[in-house]
């Protein structure tokens, strides 16, 4: 089997997925998709390593979900860092 090819997302799709992500409205498996992907940009890279830290930096606790609230604001961070560019 020939290995996938890199995906090359806009910083829009990027944001469009991580907002799915914190408003409810991505489907059940985009998330886990967009932290698998093999990425072609060393920046959407970074991205993507950032959002997948927040679980582990920012345990969800007794509410359970992906972290706790410190982890949803850093994701918020990057998606405003994503839309201004």
């Amino acid at each position: 089997m020939a290995p996938m090819k890199p995906w090359r997302p806009t910083h829009a799709e990027v944001a469009d997925i991580i907002e799915g992500f914190l408003d409810g409205t991505c489907g059940p498996w985009d998330w886990d998709d967009f932290l698998s992907a093999r990425i072609d940009s060393p920046y959407l890279t970074s991205v993507q390593e950032r959002c997948d830290r927040t679980r582990d930096d920012y345990p969800p606790g007794r509410e359970g979900g992906w972290s706790s609230e410190g982890g949803l604001r850093v994701l918020r961070r990057i998606l405003a860092e994503l839309r201004g560019k």
